[in-house]
């Protein structure tokens, strides 16, 4: 693996070690087992997690139990659980009394545009708020590098319940970001 760091202009904040498994969804979908009956799949997929101090992200491939095409839902709610196995340097970046409330994909019909994931989460998510700067990121590269591999991404929106309305996280990651993750990645 390479190192990874949050910009070629940032080479100084180095968030961890990158793998590459699997290439892409096209790959995975080939390796996975189908149940036809239940509209189930399982896969094995590329998880990151942080390492004790929360300033790496740290990998761990597992199965990964799909219902109904829902892939982005199925690999944030395996991130929220944490490391499957205790003892092996891998911490929960995302606290387990976060839930994922509504998880929205805005497919582009623009032939050069890619799509966007907007995810929706519970109010425990402003506990992320009160974490450092570099917490934060490590939060968001969590979620960045679990969902890399999603076909045709290009934008990640993050928004938690306030009270009867949601509010905007502040660290979008956008088209450009996911690029440089993706040079590093690659």
């Amino acid at each position: 693996g390479e190192s990874l760091t949050l910009s070629p202009l940032h080479q100084d904040i180095n968030l961890g070690m990158l793998s590459r498994f699997p290439n892409d969804l096209k790959e995975t979908l080939s390796l996975d087992v189908v149940d036809d009956e239940e509209s189930m799949r399982s896969l094995d997929w590329e998880l990151y997690f942080q390492d004790r101090d929360a300033t790496l992200l740290l990998s761990e491939t597992r199965s990964v139990n799909v219902q109904d095409k829902r892939y982005a839902r199925a690999i944030i709610e395996e991130l929220i659980k944490g490391p499957s196995l205790p003892d092996m340097g891998l911490y929960r970046a995302i606290s387990a009394d976060i839930r994922v409330l509504d998880i929205i994909r805005q497919e582009s019909f623009v032939l050069e545009k890619k799509d966007e994931l907007r995810i929706y989460f519970s109010e425990e998510f402003k506990s992320v708020l009160r974490k450092s700067f570099e917490e934060q990121k490590t939060v968001i590269g969590t979620l960045v590098f679990s969902l890399l591999s999603l076909n045709n991404l290009d934008r990640l929106e993050i928004f938690f319940k306030n009270g009867e309305r949601f509010e905007q996280f502040s660290l979008n990651i956008s088209s450009e970001l996911i690029t440089e993750f993706k040079k590093v990645h690659f």
